[in-house]
């Protein structure tokens, strides 16, 4: 009889300890996964790893609009629209910049934020772009041909 109690008494004990260890991990997007791995990793000497310089400049039809050029400092591996949004007044949709400061795209006239990565243009949304060491992004609200 002894044998059977212990056997009911170690059961639930049992069952309270997986449902201790279940997943209990929030969704993440990717970009957030990245960032909080990012921020972990520390260098060889066990310090934190070192920001990286990134070039932007703005132009709007063609023109550079100085006041808005700048150099950032940020932690490798930054997704372009956190960096972007830390500095400017920003608005975007789904990823994509709609406004930089006091400039917003207008579809009516065919114009939108486009940037390119060192002369090239993006082939990702602003949202997913994750900037490296001495990147040049360059942002134009031009008109789309």
């Amino acid at each position: 009889m002894k044998f059977f109690k212990k056997k009911y008494l170690i059961f639930p004990l049992m069952s309270a300890l997986l449902v201790a260890c279940g997943d209990t991990t929030e969704e993440q997007s990717p970009a957030e996964m990245q960032q909080e791995a990012t921020e972990a990793v520390e260098d060889v000497d066990g310090g934190e790893v070192e920001d990286i310089a990134i070039d932007v400049t703005v132009s709007v039809d063609g023109d550079e609009v100085s006041d808005l050029n700048q150099t950032l400092e940020v932690k490798p591996d930054t997704v372009l629209l956190d960096a972007m949004d830390e500095v400017y007044d920003l608005e975007a949709d789904e990823g994509f910049v709609t406004k930089i400061d006091d400039f917003e795209q207008d579809p009516d006239n065919n114009k939108y934020w486009l940037y390119y990565i060192n002369g090239e243009s993006a082939t990702v949304g602003a949202n997913e772009y994750q900037l490296q060491e001495d990147d040049q992004i360059e942002w134009r609200l031009e008109a789309l041909d």
